[in-house]
């Protein structure tokens, strides 16, 4: 049964307005508040928005929640990202705005916490070390929350950050950081040759500023292959593939700006299957998750605005352990739910 709080509407207000300041951010624009619009001409009308019909097999049935909001242990305040390790027995949060990173089993109960300084983005690497960004940094714990490395600072040159959001690692090699407020994916690593925890990253290659114009990346995520990085564009209401290696190149696959099977509404957080290589994606304005096949197809879709099981407000991520189950922030009711294959 779901708490309630005296505090649900200044809670909400304080998400709401956190989701408008990184929207503007880099772009001048005012594009926080369309979530469930549609769109006339230039301008975006405040419409309320149907709960989407389930399009597709299988659907995903409901298995459980937690979470609410609050400072204690297994509470959070403003939920950004969440990760998996590779075994599927720890759920990994960011915990925003209480500044610290919370580890859950999968059936929700809380394993341990430690500080990091309004995380925004996490991933799991295989060996079970959890990369973190956190203030105009990334960072790298062990499962036990020890600091391990941390580099990058405040800047607009390689290597450097300016409001870092997600993150994918798999390898534990290549980090792939997506920059926001600098519009552009970084990839870097961590320096070797200084002490342990070092300070500082090396910037490998970057994406952005050309073809495609990034606003706003938000959300990364690494094929099963490893061979593309899948990209949310939260300012432009897309979602790019980024092919690596030589030779490689972008390509979207969405169907653009709007509330329709395959469109976005200022997305968030994706996730890759490993096994099947289905995309998942928060389309956070239009407050559901949509999936997406390998070749960039629509699959399915699920939730709506609310707050009963299966729905959600202002979902900011999702991740898919070995098992296909599926792990969701539901940002503004303050938990995650999990979903099965």
């Amino acid at each position: 049964m779901k708490r309630t709080s005296s505090k649900t509407t200044s809670r909400k207000a304080r998400v709401r307005r956190k989701i408008l300041a990184l929207a503007v951010l880099g772009t001048g624009l005012f594009l926080g508040a369309l979530a469930g619009c549609t769109q006339q001409g230039n301008s975006s009308i405040a419409a309320p928005l149907s709960n989407p019909v389930p399009t597709g097999t299988p659907q995903h049935p409901f298995i459980r929640e937690w979470g609410f909001y609050g400072g204690g242990s297994g509470d959070f305040d403003n939920p950004s990202a969440i990760a998996v390790n590779a075994a599927g027995t720890t759920v990994y949060v960011a915990d925003e705005n209480n500044n610290r990173v919370e580890a859950f089993s999968p059936t929700g109960g809380n394993l341990t916490q430690w500080p990091a300084t309004l995380p925004a983005g996490l991933a799991v690497e295989a060996g079970g070390d959890v990369v973190v960004t956190t203030q105009e940094y990334v960072q790298r714990f062990d499962y036990a929350g020890n600091l391990l490395a941390s580099g990058g600072g405040p800047g607009t040159v390689a290597g450097q950050f300016s409001s870092p959001q997600g993150l994918a690692d798999p390898a534990g090699v290549t980090v792939y950081v997506a920059d926001s407020a600098n519009q552009r994916i970084q990839g870097v690593t961590f320096l070797s040759s200084l002490s342990v925890p070092s300070y500082g990253v090396t910037n490998l290659a970057t994406w952005g500023g050309g073809a495609p114009a990034f606003s706003l990346p938000l959300g990364l995520a690494l094929s099963p292959s490893g061979n593309v990085l899948y990209v949310t564009d939260n300012g432009n209401s897309k979602a790019w593939g980024v092919t690596l290696g030589s030779g490689g190149g972008f390509f979207e696959w969405d169907g653009g700006f709007g509330p329709n099977p395959g469109q976005f509404n200022h997305p968030r957080g994706l996730a890759v299957d490993p096994n099947t290589g289905h995309l998942y994606v928060a389309d956070t304005g239009n407050n559901r998750i949509e999936e997406f096949g390998p070749n960039g197809s629509f699959a399915f879709q699920w939730g709506g605005l609310g707050t009963g099981n299966g729905f959600f407000h202002s979902p900011a991520a999702v991740a898919v352990d070995g098992g296909g189950n599926i792990y969701v922030v539901d940002s503004g009711n303050e938990l995650i739910q999990k979903f099965g294959p």
